[in-house]
């Protein structure tokens, strides 16, 4: 395929975020995609040659006018036409707003079209009026015709969804990388002599990065500097494109102790990064600023502005303060900067610049793929139907005027991992998490739609027949007792004064249970070769590549799923040993313990709930193992919590594991209600079989408005359920 990106000054060792975005992202596609062409148009101020070669990438420079109003979409017209007339490209990368106001014209001329949204560039201060009224328009054509819409952070992708729900679908965050940052320290002498230029002392200066212009906040960081009593100086690496009075006041600030760099190569920045003792970073606009990974791939102290692309980053409260507080700034910057250190490991395996030309990769490849069905990432046939049934919905508006019959007394929604995203090559089980930015979406929605959201003790009353219909109700549950639940969802539960239930295996708890859906994905992410011996039957199943991890995972899932629990669990077992995966420190880290739980139950807004001994399918289970499973987990979770416990979540939940024996047990052991996972809204029939009650999943696969509203108005399941609503006889 050829490729041909647009929107960038030019590579290599050009000083600027998209800058160094593409200079680090398409070598390593061209590595996963050899095959394929790229071309970088660049602009011709900024690149000494006309067309060169980097890393297996042909560089391109192209005419512009001058100017910051006209240089770079001057320099997009250009590039759109010589990639179609000249290249004969047949997808176009467009990065930014101000370029996807071409986006309409590559389409025209037959190109596929990505377009990856760095930040809303209608809000940097340098613009005037019209100019924000033009890029905002830009910001309309990328989510229209851009087939694919890359944002690198989640609050950008999470706000494009909410102000594009049409386009939702579309739109993907894949952050920027942070491992270009080489961790070894440059030699000595060379550091001696990059520090001695400037007149600098190892860590004995705060270094800022970025470009002179109003949104990046030096100013503040100036003025927080001067009125500072510190024994140190202020170095500001970076300078403007066009000249201005902005830049041309700050850099009258200079002095001995202030000093401004203007652009400097990357392997200098990193010495200067590397020495630095603080990196603070004052801006009031950013995407994901990669100048902070920098700064934390380098190994330095960070403070950053508490705007909410900054905050994405996950710091703790400490690496922020009020933007635009110079006074905030001032006491920040004086105290120890020991204190502004950062989990580097951590952010790394986060931020990994593979990582993300994978998932780039990826978006590409969803513009050429022609039935899918198999590889990694696709959809079962229930949630395809599901997929292609909300967009039909919405569509037509069914879910608006359809909703009163299939809405019935309210819904109980399902839960499982709740924390920020993290970008991964393999991961199977993607769909079972969600971020803490999309669970706020779910509970914004619920309240527009007019939604109660209330505790599950209540979900009987509000159903029962000849109760007062009024509003529909939603009962919150998390399933399994994950430690994300209290660490990233109830904050965003909290803010919003949402009652919710945790169903706890008690195994977990223990720090002993099997979590062995994710040993299964992480033996075969490390697994060359998965060969599973029993029952007279060998299977032997390549795991190299990722479409070979994906088929590996689906056809052992679906395996082990169909035979006995004894089989799964010992062939899970012997799969994580041999990729050498800690199976009791995977439950250990990803699950509450008992501590956690006590302090958890005295909360007046959570209930803890039953999800069996160790999360078994039930239906597989002889008579008595099952019912000890539901009947000594209540037990249990009583005799450790102090509290009463009412309510049961059947693990898996579908047809294939709960039935009638299932419902039969859970109203012996005393439960008031037991949940599946069939999916449906509560209607008042509903009432009469409280121990089959239905449960609708809000979950990875689709994270966006569009299906959140089909889920809320029930016509999904209505349709699935074959317009009957789903009584089951106990």
């Amino acid at each position: 395929m050829k490729i041909c990106v647009l929107g960038l000054r030019g590579l290599p060792h050009v000083m600027g975020g998209v800058e160094t975005h593409c200079e680090q992202l398409f070598p390593l596609m061209k590595g996963l995609h050899p095959d394929d062409s790229f071309t970088i148009i660049g602009r011709k101020g900024y690149l000494p040659e006309e067309v060169s070669e980097y890393h297996g990438l042909r560089i391109v420079s192209l005419p512009h006018a001058r100017g910051k109003h006209l240089e770079t979409i001057t320099n997009t017209i250009f590039g759109v036409l010589y990639a179609r007339f000249v290249l004969h490209a047949e997808l176009i990368h467009l990065h930014g707003i101000g370029p996807a106001l071409m986006a309409p014209v590559a389409r025209a001329l037959g190109m596929r079209l990505v377009v990856t949204y760095h930040s809303k560039n209608y809000e940097h201060h340098k613009w005037n009026r019209v100019a924000r009224f033009i890029l905002r328009i830009g910001e309309l054509c990328a989510v229209t015709f851009g087939e694919r819409v890359i944002a690198v952070s989640q609050c950008l992708a999470t706000d494009l969804k909410q102000r594009f729900p049409k386009a939702a679908a579309k739109i993907y965050f894949i952050p920027n990388g942070a491992t270009h940052i080489n961790t070894a320290k440059s030699a000595a002498f060379r550091s001696n002599d990059v520090l001695a230029r400037y007149g600098l002392e190892e860590n004995k200066y705060i270094i800022s990065i970025g470009r002179l212009v109003p949104e990046k906040g030096f100013h503040d960081l100036c003025r927080a500097f001067r009125t500072a009593d510190l024994d140190c100086k202020l170095l500001i690496v970076g300078d403007a494109d066009h000249r201005d009075e902005y830049s041309k006041r700050l850099l009258q600030q200079a002095s001995d102790r202030i000093v401004f760099t203007g652009f400097i190569s990357h392997d200098r920045l990193q010495i200067l990064l590397q020495r630095a003792s603080l990196f603070v970073l004052p801006s009031y606009n950013e995407g994901l600023s990669i100048a902070a990974l920098e700064a934390v791939g380098a190994g330095t102290p960070i403070l950053l502005s508490d705007i909410e692309p900054n905050r994405d980053l996950g710091f703790r409260m400490e690496n922020y303060f009020r933007v635009g507080d110079a006074d905030d700034l001032r006491r920040k910057i004086s105290q120890d900067h020991e204190l502004y250190g950062v989990d580097r490991d951590k952010a790394l395996q986060q931020y990994n610049w593979d990582v993300v030309a994978a998932e780039t990769a990826r978006v590409y490849s969803t513009l050429q793929a022609h039935g899918r069905e198999g590889k990694p990432g696709s959809l079962s046939l229930k949630h395809r139907a599901f997929n292609s049934g909300f967009g039909t919905l919405a569509a037509i508006g069914a879910d608006r005027w359809l909703r009163f019959l299939a809405r019935g007394r309210g819904v109980i929604l399902m839960f499982h991992h709740v924390r920020p995203w993290r970008p991964r090559e393999f991961a199977p089980n993607r769909g079972l998490e969600i971020t803490p930015e999309f669970l706020d979406v779910v509970l914004t929605e619920l309240r527009q739609e007019g939604f109660d959201i209330i505790p599950l003790d209540a979900v009987l009353d509000r159903a029962r027949p000849g109760a007062a219909a009024g509003r529909p109700f939603a009962a919150l549950t998390f399933d399994d007792g994950y430690r994300d639940n209290v660490e990233h969802a109830w904050p965003v539960l909290r803010r919003h004064n949402a009652p919710w239930t945790l169903f706890v295996t008690t195994d977990f708890a223990d720090g002993r249970g099997r979590l062995w859906w994710l040993e299964l994905e992480q033996a075969i992410a490390r697994l060359d070769r998965v060969v599973l011996r029993g029952n007279g039957e060998l299977r032997d199943l390549p795991s190299r590549t990722m479409v070979e991890k994906g088929a590996a995972f689906e056809a052992i899932y679906r395996h082990l799923r169909a035979g006995p629990e004894e089989r799964l669990r010992a062939i899970t077992a012997d799969l994580a040993a041999q990729a050498g995966v800690d199976t009791r420190r995977l439950t250990a880290n990803l699950c509450l313990g008992w501590d956690e739980l006590q302090t958890l139950v005295r909360e007046p807004d959570v209930l803890i709930g039953a999800h069996t001994l160790s999360h078994p399918i039930l239906a597989k289970c002889d008579g008595t193992t099952a019912m000890r499973e539901i009947a000594e987990s209540k037990e249990l979770l009583e005799r450790r919590l102090g509290r009463p416990v009412r309510h049961l979540a059947y693990p898996f939940g579908d047809a294939s594991a709960v039935g009638p024996r299932e419902f039969r047990l859970a109203r012996q052991a005393g439960y008031v209600t037991a949940i599946t996972s069939r999916p449906a809204h509560v209607f008042p029939d509903h009432a009469a079989h409280p121990h089959a009650l239905p449960r609708t999943s809000v979950n990875g696969l689709f994270q966006n408005t569009r299906a959140l509203r089909a889920q809320f108005s029930g016509v999904p399941f209505l349709i699935w359920n074959r317009r009957r609503i789903l009584k089951i006889e106990c």
